[in-house]
Formats: C-alpha cells, sequence, structure tokens
C-alpha cells in the first residue's frame, strides 16, 4: 500500500496528474481510509482538466474524505 501512495506522490511530484490519479485510486481500492490517496486526487485534478472540464466539487469530495480519515494527530494539519 504505501508502495501505491509513494508512486502516486511522485507522480504528482512530476506534476503528471493523470498517473497520480490513477496511483491514488489504486490505493483507494485497497484502502477507502487513506486520507492520503484523498489528499492526492484532490490535488491532481488540476493538473491534467482542461479548464472548462473542471468542476471544484472534485476537489472538495476529496478534502472531506481526507480530513473524515485523517488520523487524529494530522487532522489539523489536513485541514
Amino acid at each position: 500500500m504505501n508502495e501505491i501512495v509513494e508512486k502516486a506522490r511522485e507522480a504528482l511530484h512530476r506534476q503528471d496528474g493523470r498517473h497520480a490519479l490513477e496511483w491514488a485510486d489504486k490505493a483507494l481500492e485497497q484502502d477507502e481510509r487513506c486520507f492520503e490517496a484523498w489528499l492526492i486526487a484532490m490535488q491532481s485534478f488540476q493538473l491534467f482538466l482542461p479548464i472548462d472540464s473542471y468542476d471544484p466539487q472534485n476537489e472538495v469530495s476529496c478534502a472531506r474524505y481526507a480530513i473524515r480519515f485523517a488520523p487524529a494527530e494530522k487532522k489539523a494539519q489536513v485541514k
């Protein structure tokens, strides 16, 4: 699982939003409570969607799940 999240993080760092989202989705398939994968998914949308297709609700939904599933000690940082 950590390897998948790391691959998603690396893709995001390369500003490869499409692959970052694919890896984040794979991580979420294994554990839908992985707050890090939700954060990566949230950040990836802006990198590959055209402006006219961009829906900020995607990011808001991901952010809500990331906050919900973040451990108590990281909740404030995630917010």
